[in-house]
């Protein structure tokens, strides 16, 4: 049988799993301030994984991926299938499977893509030496290029979205260098498309022998 796992459930309540819970921690985050959790377009999504944290935190197992168990928990999945919301929130949840014997949870490879971390290194080390900036890669920024590559997005897209980004002119560019302005999504604008499809205005080349000089 598949169930549904929140990845990273612990940071939600350190030690759940050694205690009976009352409550779950809510990060103000979650709402504002992950840029990956930003992303979502559903609000229906959102609220279910607050919904799911919950219930996995409660009951102390990964939750059964099963209908008629999700809508006895108020999942109204005749407005929104089950599996949009898994598609949605593929880098917060993963789909696993339970054994009885031991409980050992094993991820579904089908669903679960694994991303070379030297790629998210190398296209980071790019926008680095690109923008001139001193960042770090934080959890966040990770996300965001890892989702980019899951998508199907090569390291070849991902660059030249940072050549554009670079070269494009416009007010106060340098209060939106981050990560997300170059290939995240930010209020249902898709910036990485946005900069592989932008023209560009080529640098004007002076030709010396066109200069005016004193006469």
């Amino acid at each position: 049988m598949e169930y549904i796992h929140i990845k990273n459930l612990e940071r939600y309540h350190p030690g759940y799993k050694d205690r009976n819970l009352l409550w779950g921690k809510v990060y103000f985050t979650m709402i504002s301030g992950d840029p990956e959790f930003e992303m979502i377009d559903s609000e229906i999504d959102k609220w279910r994984f607050v919904a799911l944290v919950i219930l996995e935190l409660q009951a102390k197992k990964p939750i059964p991926l099963n209908d008629k168990y999700l809508m006895s928990k108020g999942f109204k999945l005749q407005k929104r299938p089950i599996s949009l919301t898994l598609q949605m929130l593929h880098n917060f949840l993963e789909v696993v499977t339970v054994s009885k014997q031991n409980l050992c949870i094993e991820v579904d490879k089908e669903v679960e893509i694994d991303i070379d971390g030297k790629y998210v290194t190398e296209f980071f080390d790019y926008f680095l030496l690109k923008t001139k900036k001193s960042l770090k890669l934080t959890p966040e920024r990770k996300m965001i290029i890892e989702r980019r590559l899951k998508e199907g997005r090569t390291l070849e897209q991902l660059k030249q979205a940072v050549d554009n980004f670079i070269l494009d002119d416009w007010q106060d560019r340098h209060k939106f260098t981050d990560i997300v302005y170059c290939i995240g999504v930010r209020n249902k604008i898709d910036n990485l498309d946005k900069w592989l499809n932008i023209k560009t205005k080529p640098k004007e080349i002076v030709d010396p022998f066109k200069l005016k000089r004193p006469l």
